[in-house]
């Protein structure tokens, strides 16, 4: 309930302390989801209406590629495993996607209720790494030799170099039309298997 409260004056803050003006940025950086409704809606605004005033470009990233970047630096990650970057989204139910070693999608992000053999389709090919806020719901019920958990450090750097990345690319969002992606809860009325 504070978000909107926190945000401006953690950005007039990070500026004081690091030395430089808005004016300064050449771009401004954003999860756009998914993720808690009130988080996404205000950091959107935020960085939208920073954007309009200073006449800076949007960047918007999936806050499930963060963490599946962020993935790939913890002890755990080998290359050839799939990442699965796992968001508590109350219940037995997560927000989840599918990424391989560069990154590409291999499932879009999506809700998902888990269960013990929670993507054992994708091995023995490959051995699955899970991490993030959902993660410890799986473990607790995984039964799979291919699934792996990790703990992510911190999301902050992988943010920053792919929100870089896109800014070298010029990958950037519309300031009018940019919404976030709330990955809406999935509901099932079939019985959760075993």
């Amino acid at each position: 309930m504070e978000h909107a409260a926190f945000v401006q004056p953690a950005v007039a803050n990070l500026c004081q302390q690091l030395q430089i003006s808005l004016s300064d940025i050449d771009a401004i950086c954003v999860s756009n989801g998914p993720g808690s409704y009130t988080g996404l809606r205000v950091g959107l605004a935020s960085a939208k209406g920073l954007c309009y005033a200073l006449n800076k470009p949007l960047i918007t990233l999936s806050t499930l590629h963060i963490m599946a970047h962020a993935m790939m630096s913890t002890d755990l990650y080998k290359p050839g495993m799939l990442l699965a970057p796992l968001i508590d989204a109350r219940r037995m139910e997560v927000f989840f996607a599918l990424y391989n070693q560069p990154l590409e999608v291999q499932l879009e992000p999506q809700t998902a209720i888990l269960h013990s053999s929670f993507l054992n389709e994708y091995a023995p090919a490959n051995e699955i790494l899970f991490a993030g806020s959902g993660a410890a719901k799986l473990k607790a019920v995984s039964n799979s030799a291919y699934h792996l958990f990790a703990e992510i450090p911190s999301t902050i750097t992988s943010m920053c170099t792919e929100g870089y990345r896109h800014y070298q690319q010029q990958h950037f969002a519309s300031l009018a039309y940019a919404t976030p992606f709330y990955c809406k809860t999935f509901y099932s009325t079939q019985k959760q298997q075993e």
